[in-house]
């Protein structure tokens, strides 16, 4: 306002003046163009801060979000665990065998708690696979050196005569067996004996039973 008065007065009082004038208005009207692109300048700086300022909201939220998501994962997995844990003790609970057979013997009642020192050597039942039984023969020393695992054996059933099984041998005994029954007196040209154990297939409608006694033939080369 001071500086439009001014102009208003210098043309008053001197007309002649024109170029003066007009560098005075030039002046004007560049102060203001400043004074706008100032004003213009702020707005934006504004705006812009207020902008920032959502965008940092904007990931602070996101932030906290991920956060609750991580801890909702930890629980889950947590939860898994445990889930997994339930249900291996549930898996070991049950006893489960390992072939389909028939119960031949036994060892405990039902509702019985074996703790674990009661379990250890506590036999809780016996099964017999119908399909496939083991011979366990004694074999005296001079002969065990002769006897591999593999070989073939052919099986006599006493109560089949005539009866020829096909089997093979499974293990092989390290240290002698001590004789079975009463020993009076210990005789020292005793032949050791070795126990070998032999696996067999029973032909389907066999009338062979557990327990039957048996006799081995092994086939050595």
């Amino acid at each position: 306002k001071r500086l439009k008065k001014y102009l208003e007065y210098h043309l008053e009082n001197h007309p002649e003046e024109t170029e003066e004038t007009l560098s005075i208005q030039r002046s004007l009207r560049e102060a203001w163009a400043r004074f706008l692109e100032y004003a213009t300048d702020s707005v934006d700086s504004r705006e812009v801060t207020a902008k920032e300022m959502e965008l940092e909201l904007a990931k602070k939220s996101v932030y906290h979000a991920q956060q609750n998501v991580n801890l909702a994962q930890q629980n889950v997995n947590l939860a898994q665990k445990s889930l997994d844990k339930a249900r291996k003790n549930l898996e070991e609970a049950a006893i489960v065998a390992p072939f389909d057979g028939i119960v031949s013997k036994v060892g405990v009642k039902e509702g019985e708690f074996l703790s674990p020192a009661a379990y250890t050597g506590t036999t809780i039942v016996e099964l017999i696979d119908p399909r496939h039984m083991e011979l366990t023969v004694r074999v005296d020393e001079l002969d065990v050196v002769k006897v591999k695992t593999g070989q073939k054996v052919m099986i006599s059933v006493d109560a089949m005569p005539g009866t020829k099984l096909e089997g093979w041998i499974t293990f092989i005994s390290p240290v002698a067996r001590e004789p079975v029954g009463v020993v009076l007196f210990e005789d020292e040209d005793e032949e050791k004996r070795y126990e070998v154990k032999i696996d067999f297939d029973i032909p389907e409608n066999s009338t062979i039973r557990a327990g039957m006694s048996a006799t081995a033939e092994i086939i050595v080369e």
